[in-house]
């Protein structure tokens, strides 16, 4: 009667808490640009990386960095940071309009005007690329600013984060100033806060929140099950 009782009242847990991490699983999530050096594999885009670095969802509480991107001398100067975290599994996100994300990073622009670019990617633990999501906003101000740019779903891709992938975010600044033709990127600070937000549709990266729940309802349900045969079986001997 008890074990009865057990799994009666797992079921009503699990039916009443699927719908409310269903809900809630569909979240955009900001991910702070740090100064903490990227150890995987990093891709090869054709640039000279300004910097690999790591994103996180944790509070920063660090020193200011920066980094210098653009066409320096005969170099394209890129920025990179990539989730401190991989997929656990397959992690969707939407398409079109509910793929938007968002980028927030400070900006110290002193001597030219130009278009700064954020790419979206998939990063697979061999450093293969595949462009999730993509954007750009002019740059006309030469003060220290905090510079929005919305990355629109690319259509020729699925915005999907395979198992073992990563999230990858590259900054660059294009510009046909003759004198210099590069900016400063600023972050890793809570005064500087640069970052990376997932769109809305964000259903839980690295792991989805209602599969974990469901796995752990399934694994109650197997547990109650498993117990229910054992009995039984004492009681026909």
């Amino acid at each position: 009667m008890k074990l009865r009782i057990f799994i009666a009242v797992s079921l009503v847990l699990i039916v009443a808490i699927i719908p409310l991490h269903a809900s809630a699983a569909g979240t955009s999530h900001m991910w702070y640009l740090t100064a903490e050096e990227y150890t995987g594999t990093i891709p090869d885009d054709g640039t000279q990386h300004a910097c690999d670095n790591i994103i996180s969802k944790t509070q920063l509480n660090g020193s200011v960095e920066a980094e210098l991107i653009g066409s320096i001398g005969p170099d394209d100067r890129t920025a990179w940071w990539y989730s401190d975290s991989a997929a656990q599994q397959d992690v969707v996100f939407g398409e079109g309009i509910a793929g938007v994300w968002n980028i927030d990073v400070y900006l110290l622009n002193m001597f030219c005007k130009g278009v700064l670019h954020a790419d979206i990617y998939s990063i697979s633990p061999s450093g293969d690329m595949t462009l999730l999501a993509s954007g750009a906003t002019p740059i006309t101000s030469t003060t220290l600013k905090k510079i929005s740019i919305m990355c629109l779903d690319n259509c020729a891709t699925q915005q999907i984060i395979p198992k073992d992938h990563r999230i990858g975010l590259r900054l660059e600044f294009v510009s046909s100033c003759c004198f210099f033709n590069g900016v400063i990127l600023l972050y890793n600070s809570q005064c500087i806060p640069s970052f990376l937000a997932t769109p809305t549709s964000d259903p839980g990266f690295p792991i989805p929140e209602l599969s974990t729940i469901l796995l752990f309802g399934g694994g109650l349900i197997g547990l109650a099950g498993y117990i229910s045969v054992s009995r039984l079986r004492k009681r026909r001997i």
